[in-house]
């Protein structure tokens, strides 16, 4: 039964009912009334005490107030994406809606199931995301960006550029057979700041990595996230697609690693948030990393992005 009240907590129940029954409230103006002996937590204890199981053998789910005693009953609680603030508080783990396939993504977080992984950059055209149009004076580079895994990147990039922020900015450091590297405004590596006026964390996902022509982001160490990105350019690995495999990585990035080349050493260092799209654009890359350079890795002469343009 459900209670509708104009200020939280403003009903009470008669003596004649108080002994029997109780209010359990789950909103701000509702509660449940319930047996004042019963609860959604005595209820799922008898049953884990009729199968023999204990209470930390036991996952729930809730998102509301009412949920608060089965969350202190069970070994392990998840609050949905919309539940009370309290609720998420208190859980082991905060999943998704239940639109979103929320509880098979908290099996997944808890490794109950196995994770199903999707390699974006491999499957680039079937992608939904902003693209990104670098532009410099030496050709366009075109970039898919993944906001699904890297939101808060993402939003960074996109914002600094729809900003001019990256306009006539330099790529001052290249190496030819690794990256290039811009993104800083002072032009010395030194600089740049994020959209967020501070450094922001990393957003390493299973699902990204630093093959070739992968947009990440360059920092100082972990967590020091501002403006400034590198786009890998290296073709050449000297292991096979067992060797890296062997290493952790997934088969189908092994064999990208193996084929295309690609720096796996800054994986899980390094955010990964685009990737280049089409060969024009890779042919862009590398002529940029054949330019002339001098101490530091800097150009002799400047290669400029004259701006860069995003389509959502």
């Amino acid at each position: 039964m459900w209670t509708f009240e104009d200020k939280g907590a403003d009903l009470q129940l008669p003596e004649s009912l108080s002994d029997k029954l109780r209010m359990v409230r789950w909103h701000e103006h509702s509660s449940d009334i319930v047996p004042i002996s019963g609860s959604k937590a005595t209820g799922v204890a008898k049953v884990v005490e009729h199968l023999s199981l204990k209470p930390e053998n036991v996952m729930v789910f809730g998102d509301g107030l009412n949920d608060m005693e089965l969350f202190d009953y069970a070994g392990i609680s998840v609050a949905m994406g919309v539940s009370h603030d309290k609720i998420k508080e208190k859980a082991d783990y905060i999943t998704k809606t239940v639109e979103e396939d929320g509880i098979f993504d908290a099996l997944e977080g808890f490794g109950m199931v196995e994770k199903e992984l999707h390699f974006p950059q491999i499957d680039i055209e079937t992608v939904e995301g902003p693209l990104a149009t670098i532009k410099t004076n030496h050709g366009d580079l075109r970039i898919k960006l993944f906001p699904e895994q890297a939101p808060k990147t993402v939003a960074n990039f996109v914002a600094l550029s729809k900003d001019g922020y990256y306009d006539g900015v330099i790529f001052h450091r290249i190496i030819k057979d690794f990256m290039i590297q811009g993104g800083d405004p002072t032009g010395t590596g030194m600089g740049g700041e994020s959209i967020y006026g501070q450094a922001f964390e990393d957003e390493f996902s299973e699902e990204l990595y630093n093959i070739r022509g992968a947009l990440s982001m360059a920092n100082a160490g972990p967590n020091t996230n501002g403006s400034q990105f590198f786009i890998v350019q290296n073709q050449h690995l000297p292991y096979s697609k067992k060797e890296i495999a062997r290493g952790g990585w997934p088969e189908p990035i092994a064999e990208i690693y193996a084929e295309q080349g690609g720096t796996p050493h800054l994986d899980r260092r390094h955010t990964v948030f685009g990737q280049l799209v089409d060969a024009e654009s890779f042919a862009v890359l590398d002529a940029i990393a054949a330019v002339e350079t001098e101490a530091m890795d800097k150009p002799v002469e400047d290669v400029v992005i004259e701006t860069i343009e995003i389509e959502d």
